[in-house]
């Protein structure tokens, strides 16, 4: 392997060797090399392709003495043919006359176009041009000046650092094409999530007709997000057509962004006008900026009866799907305060079903305390997280877990969208003009109903508050109860009074 200034040439020889010292030549094509002195790296393998031999790059000897150096290059001009054209002009020494390619290749910002065209030279030297076509250029959306980084004359590689006038890609433009693009958040609900990515496209159009604009969207790493497909009529001159990607598309591949158009196409009848690459970048941002699609909503509940003449604690799990859409694959983890865990799972829940299990523990108290979740580690996508849990004792609850269960009875309830408070003082006026307030231990709201929660412990007062007819305020007071009663009886509350 030869290191020319210019390019790597390489070449073999097959030859049978005898045990000792044996010589073998391998000769490289003196028209193809530019040089006097090379690098060089040697390679010997055996029969059956293995590498038994290589030697670390070596520099070959002086070469002052003239060789064949084959055809060269001594002058490059370019010129714009009726805007239809870029023809590079490039001087050629041939030193025999020969029928063969020639490419040229123009290099700008980060990329590369190529025109090859088949030549016949003539000893001497000569002109020849290489012609780039106007869709060639078009392609390139690049305004400036070109690099011809190679010029290839048959198989020898000639690098000319020649540099060319300056041009416009839209000079060259025969067909429609696309000028630049914008991209933009749509949020229709102002609820501070996009329901849209949207793109904001200039094109010029050169003939009226039906076109069809087409793009991809990946991440920064190449990982597929979505695509669209718009198609308009659209008339010549400059146009400008805005399309929309839903978010919840976005959302649902869980990849951060920013976000580019890995490709966009515009075409007109069935065929490409245009084709961009890497064209747009979005400003950064993250999948849970976008509206999420509809998703299940797991709630689980667990009833707890402790049997005191055996010492036996029976479990009643139901876990409710109370989202819009079925759940798949649900984990149900049960522990206690001490050494006692079960697991269960179920493999589908339509939206708005239940699934009700029921197990036994032997040898408990009536001070054993539960815990159960639903998808412990999040396998579930849900439209709300925090009320997979759901805790209860077997005793008389206390203040704090009085608490906990009334707030299980109300994530356990038919109530969706609401608010919960903690430690809320409520004010009422009746119709006979008396006035009261007190303040509960939750109270919860969801749209123009209100009910407020009191558990009273010891030393704690009920206060006089009362439910109002037509339930817009619903009042529950109560003492000396288990966490599964105050739950039931709060889910039930809810359950018959909510409109």
């Amino acid at each position: 392997m030869l290191d020319d200034s210019n390019s790597i040439l390489i070449n073999t020889t097959n030859k049978t060797v005898n045990v000792g010292i044996n010589k073998v030549d391998v000769n490289f094509d003196t028209a193809l090399i530019h040089d006097k002195q090379f690098n060089y790296t040697v390679k010997i393998l055996d029969a059956s392709g293995n590498l038994i031999y290589r030697n670390n790059v070596s520099l070959t000897q002086l070469y002052n003495e003239p060789y064949e150096t084959g055809t060269n290059i001594t002058n490059i001009t370019d010129i714009n043919i009726d805007n239809t054209n870029l023809s590079i002009n490039v001087t050629v020494n041939s030193s025999k006359a020969e029928t063969l390619n020639i490419t040229v290749v123009l290099a700008y910002n980060s990329s590369t176009i190529s025109a090859t065209e088949e030549k016949t030279l003539v000893s001497g030297l000569q002109n020849v041009s290489i012609l780039f076509d106007n869709e060639t250029l078009k392609s390139t959306h690049y305004n400036g000046s070109f690099n011809i980084s190679t010029v290839i004359i048959s198989q020898k590689v000639i690098n000319t650092g020649y540099k060319t006038a300056e041009y416009n890609y839209e000079t060259f433009a025969k067909t429609s094409y696309i000028i630049n693009s914008t991209s933009f958040f749509v949020d229709t609900n102002n609820n501070n999530l996009s329901d849209y990515l949207g793109f904001n496209f200039t094109m010029n159009i050169k003939e009226e007709g039906t076109y069809i604009i087409y793009g991809e969207l990946y991440d920064l790493y190449d990982n597929y997000i979505a695509n669209f497909t718009q198609g308009t009529y659209l008339t010549v001159g400059e146009k400008y057509l805005e399309v929309y990607i839903n978010g919840s598309e976005i959302y649902i591949t869980r990849i951060d962004g920013p976000y580019k158009l890995l490709l966009t196409k515009l075409s007109k009848d069935g065929n490409t006008d245009d084709i961009l690459y890497d064209m747009h970048v979005t400003n950064n941002t993250f999948y849970t900026d976008f509206e999420p699609p509809e998703r299940p909503d797991l709630t689980i509940n667990l009833n707890v009866a402790w049997d005191s003449v055996l010492a036996k604690t029976n479990l009643t799990f139901n876990i409710t799907n109370k989202g819009l859409i079925p759940a798949f694959n649900i984990f149900i983890d049960v522990f206690d305060n001490s050494t006692y865990a079960i697991k269960n799972s179920v493999f589908y829940l339509p939206a708005g079903e239940s699934y009700i299990f029921n197990t036994s523990y032997a040898n408990t108290s009536d001070k054993t305390y539960y815990i159960a979740i639903a998808d412990f580690y999040n396998y579930v996508d849900e439209f709300n997280e925090s009320n997979n849990v759901y805790t209860t004792y077997n005793a008389e609850a206390d203040e704090t877990s009085g608490r906990i269960a009334i707030e299980n009875g109300i994530t356990t309830s038919v109530l969706t969208d609401y608010i919960i408070y903690t430690d809320q003082q409520i004010y009422v006026r009746y119709l006979n003009n008396i006035q009261m307030n007190g303040t509960f231990d939750k109270v919860v709201i969801q749209g123009n109903q209100t009910w407020a929660f009191n558990y009273n412990t010891t030393g704690e007062y009920y206060t006089g508050i009362s439910s109002l007819y037509n339930n817009t305020l619903v009042i529950w007071k109560n003492q000396s109860l288990s966490s599964n009663e105050i739950t039931n009886q709060v889910k039930s509350l809810i359950d018959s009074t909510k409109w």
